[in-house]
């Protein structure tokens, strides 16, 4: 049994730390595979719980932004969008950032222990950090929006709250 489930971790895992032979391990390759192992098992373990909260953050937010909320701020179009757009992502970083941070950590750690898993992990960080990519962009635009206005639009509740970015756009005619 322990055999069986040893090939099917050597398939799953980054490394073949699980798959050489006992015989060639010295008690220091035993402790250096070891923690080894737990860091591509944290590496594992942080990806899917990435995976799991960002899909837990978007269906939380499934009400959409009324135009009530805007009444009293004039915003052009475009400056509503920008805003809408600004929220929803603050929102969804701050849902997921322990998850990110977890996934970050380990991925550090992991591409310090096995540097020939560094290229794999750097190819997928762009995914992981996505939503922060485009935080920075909208919100170049943000502060652009006279500061008066974002002082209204700071205090409104409902705008640091998880909402549909879909459902609201169609709501505020966007």
């Amino acid at each position: 049994m322990l055999k069986i489930i040893k090939n099917i971790l050597c398939g799953l895992f980054i490394t073949s730390a699980l798959c050489v032979n006992a015989a060639e391990l010295t008690e220091l390759n035993i402790a250096e595979n070891k923690s080894l192992i737990l860091a591509e098992l944290q590496f594992i373990k942080a990806v899917n719980q990435f995976e799991i909260k960002t899909s837990e953050c978007s269906n939380r937010g499934s009400h959409a932004l009324s135009k009530s909320l805007f009444h009293d701020i004039e915003l052009t179009k475009k400056q509503l969008e920008v805003v809408v757009h600004y929220f929803y992502l603050k929102t969804q970083t701050i849902c997921k950032s322990k998850e990110l941070n977890d996934y970050l950590l380990s991925s550090a750690l992991l591409s310090e222990l096995k540097p020939s898993a560094r290229n794999k992990i750097q190819k997928s960080k762009p995914l992981f950090i996505y939503d922060h990519m485009q935080l920075l962009t909208v919100k170049n635009e943000y502060l652009s929006i006279p500061e008066p206005k974002r002082f209204m639009l700071e205090k409104t509740k409902e705008l640091h709250q998880l909402f549909s970015l879909i459902d609201s756009m169609g709501s505020l005619e966007l």
